[in-house]
């Protein structure tokens, strides 16, 4: 007999493992959490998916010729240390599928090694986004719903089966090279803050790593078993509460549409989705809270800035709050701006049957801390531990506070700040009402600015030319008449005084119809500079009216007199011038082990059964409940 748990030489695997996870794809509709491990003889290090709603283990191979993976730009696994198992597999997701042979080879997680997992080496993967943070996915559901299981059933042996990671991992020997706590733990980071971490914790809880973390908080739940046992990790769904205003805005649930052994709606958890999808009556009801029906295309629509405030009680947990960024985003391919209409996280889905009346993905574990539990209620004795049977649990702790929450939604999509504080030196892309008055006022003050500066500079030209115009009009003789007319009449312009009668160049800078001008005479030119002279005011009515003028002239020295004058033309008049957005079903990834309300494919992968095949009751080496491993197919349904 082995000793105790308690007893047992500590090790960094007995003591349990945290691991990082990264975040890629698009962070709302494409979110795919991955982690490292290393695979095979050649020790390639390759990042896998984790999928909570799936139990298989799969990954792109050198073998593998279709888009997909060729547009990976990155190494894929080299299977050349696996050993062939002489089994192939399908496998289909909701907008993807691989195909492969099933292979075993060695899998290290952390500081977890099993030296002959059970995979499926694909060599055809479609519709999925390789990329080098996912070229393979590892499921987390449980052992009964795993495909590979179906062909090659678990043993108690240490011979090579179909087991999945989870069983492998919690029972790996020596001892001390296994968790001390069966359980796994996961927390997904929001795009744009690094407040909570994205964590997959081994038999190790993360207390000193997320913001007021307590473990010993952490609430549970048994899980809701499908007619052949647990496959999902699937409670019960208890309340769904609009809040708008502060005012509760309870959505009616009624009786489950998807599972006939159950009689209240139930939901699942799924991190390899990245929306949260429920029965049509359902989504309807939540958003109705909001005043909102579907779309012609089956989704939903809400202004960007409206805010959800939604709460989701499972099982004994609850209400948990939801952030209201979680639930609604722009629309792929969108352009950020503050008329834009964002699209709601939550879809309606008429494909959950057999699954549940929600598969709550990303959009809400990003709220929560989970804990996936495969312990045992003796727990003191090893040989005991690996013999029985194991009653898997689901527990939450919830990350959000709901007043945080909306004021960090007022900074991201009112006021155009990033999430994360330490990044709000400059605005984020969502450009809304605040920003935007701002510009239109600093444009404003810029047009009232540039008129009144063309007001001061005009009021100062006209209190010059003004005193100008005053000093001028105390001598008539220092007016100018007109300007010449044409280009011919370039002549040099000079005034004359009755007192000195000496000539000064004059170049008017102004136009001439811009001021009002006493009677000049204009003298052609006479071989020198033309001048103007001023002729009396009762001449220049004698020569207007005909009368005689002989007085006038004689008064006139002879020297004036020699001159042809000429009268005055009178002022012609200036002339003025002219101046002068196939969206389909909203918010599924590369990847989501779930169904939508337009795919035509299971919502889990279908294998054709053997009729006649018998499968064992036994697997190496932990004990799920349940009388049979049995057949996972598609909706949890049993072929016979």
């Amino acid at each position: 007999m082995r000793r105790p748990r308690d007893e047992e030489a500590q090790s960094q695997g007995d003591q349990g493992v945290i691991l990082n996870l990264t975040l890629s794809g698009d962070g709302v509709w494409n979110a795919i959490y991955s982690v490292q491990a290393i695979v095979g003889k050649a020790q390639q290090t390759l990042s896998f998916s984790i999928d909570t709603g799936s139990s298989d283990l799969w990954i792109a191979s050198t073998s593998c010729s279709s888009s997909a993976c060729s547009g990976a730009h990155t190494s894929l696994y080299n299977p050349a240390s696996a050993i062939l198992t002489g089994q192939t597999l399908n496998l289909e997701y909701l907008g993807g599928s691989v195909d492969g042979d099933i292979v075993w080879d060695s899998f290290t997680l952390g500081p977890y090694s099993i030296p002959a997992q059970a995979m499926v080496s694909a060599s055809q993967v479609s519709d999925e986004l390789l990329s080098s943070n996912f070229v393979g996915l590892l499921g987390l559901a449980l052992p009964k719903n795993s495909n590979i299981a179906k062909w090659i059933p678990p043993t108690e042996s240490d011979s090579p089966d179909g087991a999945t990671f989870q069983q492998n991992v919690f029972g790996l020997t020596p001892i001390d090279t296994a968790p001390a706590q069966r359980f796994l733990g996961i927390s997904l980071e929001r795009p744009g803050s690094s407040r909570i971490p994205s964590l997959l914790t081994i038999g190790k809880h993360p207390e000193n790593l997320i913001p007021n973390f307590d473990s010993s908080q952490i609430k549970y739940m048994d899980l809701i078993p499908s007619p052949i046992g647990d496959t999902y990790w699937r409670v019960s769904l208890d309340a769904i509460t609009g809040w708008i205003d502060s005012i509760p805005y309870p959505v009616t649930l009624g009786a489950s549409t998807t599972l006939t052994n159950v009689d209240g709606p139930v939901a699942v958890i799924d991190t390899g989705g990245s929306i949260i999808l429920a029965t049509r009556a359902i989504a309807n009801g939540i958003y109705g809270a909001w005043g909102i029906g579907p779309g012609s295309d089956g989704n939903y629509y809400i202004p960007c800035e409206t805010p959800m405030n939604m709460t989701i009680s499972l099982g004994n947990i609850g209400p948990i709050p939801i952030h209201p960024l979680d639930l609604t985003a722009r629309a792929p391919g969108s352009e950020p701006s503050l008329t834009d209409t964002c699209m709601g996280v939550i879809q309606a889905s008429d494909q959950l049957a057999g699954v549940g009346d929600m598969v709550l993905g990303v959009a809400f574990l990003r709220n929560v801390y989970s804990v996936l539990s495969s312990d045992s209620s003796n727990d003191t004795d090893v040989d005991s531990a690996i013999n029985e049977d194991i009653s898997p649990r689901l527990g939450f702790i919830s990350l959000t506070n709901p007043t945080t929450a909306l004021q960090e939604f007022h900074s991201v999509r009112v006021l155009g700040q990033s999430l994360d504080p330490s990044n709000n030196s400059s605005p984020t892309s969502a450009v809304v009402v605040d920003r935007s008055l701002s510009v239109g006022v600093i444009v404003l003050f810029g047009i009232i600015g540039f008129f009144f500066l063309c007001a001061t500079l005009f009021g100062v030209r006209w209190w010059m030319l003004r005193s100008r115009f005053k000093k001028d009009s105390q001598d008539p003789l220092n007016w100018v008449d007109q300007k010449p007319k044409n280009a011919n009449e370039t002549d040099q312009v000079k005034k004359i005084t009755d007192e000195s009668k000496d000539e000064s160049s004059y170049a008017e800078s102004t136009s001439w119809s811009e001021r009002t001008r006493p009677e000049l005479a204009y003298i052609p030119d006479q071989e020198a500079t033309p001048e103007f002279q001023t002729l009396p005011s009762s001449l220049l009515s004698a020569l207007e009216t005909g009368e005689e003028i002989q007085e006038e002239l004689s008064s006139l020295p002879s020297s004036d007199l020699n001159r042809p004058v000429v009268h005055s033309r009178s002022p012609s008049s200036a002339t003025a011038s002219s101046f002068k957005e196939d969206f389909g079903m909203a918010g599924v990834g590369a990847r989501n082990s779930m169904a939508s309300a337009t795919s035509s494919k299971e919502v889990r992968p279908r294998i054709q059964e053997d009729a006649n095949r018998s499968y064992s009751q036994s697997f190496s080496p932990v004990m799920w409940t349940g009388d049979e491993l049995g057949p996972i197919v598609s909706g949890d349904s049993v072929e016979s």
